[in-house]
This record gives C-alpha cells, sequence and structure tokens, in this order.
C-alpha cells in the first residue's frame, strides 16, 4: 500500500536543485549553476577540503 504525506519545509535543499541551463555573461566565474525548482534561486556550487582530506562539494547563493 502507497501512501501519500504532506510535510511543510523550506525550499532550496539539495534535492530541490536542478541544472541551470540559462545564459550566463561571459565574464561570469560562477561554474556548475543550479536553481531551485520551487523559488527560483540561483546557486552556485563550489568544493573545498573536507576534515578526511577528501572534497566535499557546497552550494552557495547568487546574491543580486
Amino acid at each position: 500500500m502507497k501512501i501519500k504525506e504532506t510535510l511543510e519545509r523550506d525550499c532550496c535543499e539539495v534535492r530541490d536543485m536542478k541544472k541551470y541551463r540559462g545564459e550566463q555573461a561571459s565574464e561570469s566565474h560562477y561554474l556548475g549553476l543550479k536553481f531551485c525548482q520551487h523559488c527560483g534561486q540561483l546557486w552556485y556550487e563550489t568544493s573545498r577540503m573536507d576534515a578526511a582530506g577528501g572534497q566535499e562539494s557546497i552550494l552557495r547563493k547568487i546574491s543580486v
């Protein structure tokens, strides 16, 4: 049996992100642009070294 649950949460979580396919300015330094499918906020992906020495991806909001 399948059930449907309704929950309330903030948008812009990783599962809400979609790849941005729009045009970018040629001088844009943002790579890996994503947008929230609910509110449309643009995010860019960066990486940094985590405590174990591996790479960790981080999404940062683009403020206009």
